[in-house]
């Protein structure tokens, strides 16, 4: 198996354990009456350090990349476009979808999708730089 799959294995794994721990989260937030904007800003500063730190650590322990502006700018030509095509994509399975459960079950399989192109095309900005 390739470094490339390695490393995007790796971090289609962090992103789905941060996905699910968001998912507590919103549950511990219910149950202790805290404002829903709260949350939103908690659970996109969790997702955003989670895969930036994974990002890091992936660019450094497969490529070779340890330099951290080489790093940040690689990890925001993924991060940027996947924010706006995981909008997309959650919009269009919620107007497609009627039934919730399979909505979320199918944005979710778009995601990954989404995560897999955006993490490809950074790591082929990040190791032009070379």
């Amino acid at each position: 198996m390739s470094n490339e799959l390695k490393a995007f294995l790796i971090y289609a794994y962090a992103f789905i354990f941060v996905y699910m721990f968001n998912s507590l989260l919103l549950l511990a937030f219910i149950k202790l009456s805290l404002p829903p904007f709260l949350f939103s800003l908690v659970g996109a500063l969790t997702m955003g350090v989670a895969l930036f730190l994974t990002y890091r650590w992936l660019s450094g322990r497969y490529f070779g990349v340890r330099d951290g502006r080489r790093v940040l700018k690689g990890w925001l030509y993924q991060f940027l476009p996947f924010i706006v095509l995981s909008a997309l994509l959650l919009f269009l399975s919620f107007s497609l979808v009627k039934s919730p459960n399979l909505a979320i079950f199918i944005y979710l399989n778009l995601a990954v999708g989404a995560l897999y192109l955006t993490f490809k095309f950074s790591l082929k900005k990040l190791l032009e730089e070379s």
